[in-house]
């Protein structure tokens, strides 16, 4: 299991500021991958790491064959057997101090023409809420098609926490080269927030794909 024992709680709730980016304070915050990583992060004592991409994942039979909407999107490639039977993490650290209602909006991708040992694999969200883990607070293990799914998790639990960490696992087939599960736009929401309301309606979503 993720990741750590009760010690090293305490002394990652000091260094992963250090870590990470920085905290996200400003919602919604939208992440669909165009061109970087934005504020999401791959982290140290997995068995493998996210990237980006803009055409289909390099194995056959797993991934999807482009972006849910734009030209990039975030995926996991498990081609190297050092992934295999292991778990990939990528993090993103928030601030709902200021937030009522969080909630999160996502796109993911999970698909194995084999299906079996060599994938699709799982797909599963654990929140940190400043004290500890909430684990599968999103989880899918069924899953297994060649189209994009979306999905919406209530994180309102967690309003008013000052150090909040959403991490992503890819949880990897003992022969998992099709596990190349994916994401795009992520989106984090809440009634507040760190920072002035941006929009009349919410929640809203901009992919600069038609310019600023």
């Amino acid at each position: 299991m993720k990741k750590i024992t009760n010690l090293l709680i305490i002394a990652l709730c000091f260094i992963w500021p250090i870590i990470l980016q920085g905290q996200v304070t400003t919602y919604p915050h939208t992440s669909d991958f165009e061109g970087s990583m934005g504020d999401w992060q791959n982290v140290l004592g997995d068995n493998g790491d996210w990237g980006i991409i803009n055409k289909a994942t390099p194995s056959s039979g797993t991934g999807p064959s482009a972006a849910q909407s734009g030209a990039w999107y975030v995926f996991t490639e498990t081609s190297n057997n050092t992934t295999w039977g292991g778990q990939i993490w990528l993090e993103c650290q928030y601030d709902f101090t200021n937030v009522t209602g969080a909630n999160l909006d996502f796109w993911y991708h999970m698909y194995s023409s084999n299906g079996g040992g060599n994938g699709p694999g799982i797909l599963s969200l654990d929140v940190f809420d400043g004290g500890g883990w909430n684990y599968d607070v999103f989880r899918d293990e069924l899953t297994n098609a060649d189209a994009w799914k979306n999905a919406i998790v209530d994180l309102s639990q967690f309003d008013g926490r000052p150090n909040v960490i959403l991490s992503w696992t890819v949880w990897v087939e003992s022969t998992g080269w099709q596990c190349d599960i994916a994401l795009d736009n992520i989106v984090v929401d809440g009634g507040g927030g760190g920072g002035p309301t941006l929009c009349a309606t919410l929640p809203y979503e901009q992919d600069f794909e038609l310019g600023t």
